[in-house]
């Protein structure tokens, strides 16, 4: 990542893969801890590099999510970032293929993925579909 100013805000995307819950541990699907998060950076002040304590990353699965609660909704600047960064993965795959159907059959799905998520009109998304 750059350099970030005093207020400066970034999301970082990633992605990760989230266990099944087997019907034993059902009295424990609300909160799960699936890993833990730190943070390592300068400062520039003290040109000393600081580590902030690791805290957990806890999924939570309710039983019942409203349809309409906000932790369902999809974060547009977010999505566009996937979308880019998948589209870049995409790519280095379809390369590495060297077989030319299956390569573009890889960014076929790519587009109609592209097309299909919320983000799908924004012009960094047009510009993927038309560059793939």
């Amino acid at each position: 990542m750059t350099d970030l100013n005093a207020d400066e805000n970034r999301n970082l995307v990633f992605q990760l893969s989230v266990p099944i819950i087997k019907s034993l541990d059902e009295n424990n699907a609300n909160n799960n801890i699936i890993g833990h998060a730190s943070l390592q950076y300068i400062d520039t002040y003290s040109n000393q590099i600081i580590h902030t304590p690791s805290v957990p990353f806890i999924l939570s699965r309710p039983n019942q999510v409203d349809p309409q609660s906000s932790l369902l909704q999809i974060n547009h600047t977010l999505d566009v970032q996937r979308n880019r960064a998948e589209t870049s993965q995409i790519l280095k795959r379809a390369v590495e293929v060297h077989d030319y159907t299956h390569a573009h059959e890889i960014i076929k799905n790519q587009i109609e993925k592209i097309r299909s998520s919320i983000s799908a009109q924004d012009p960094l998304c047009q510009q993927l579909i038309c560059d793939l």
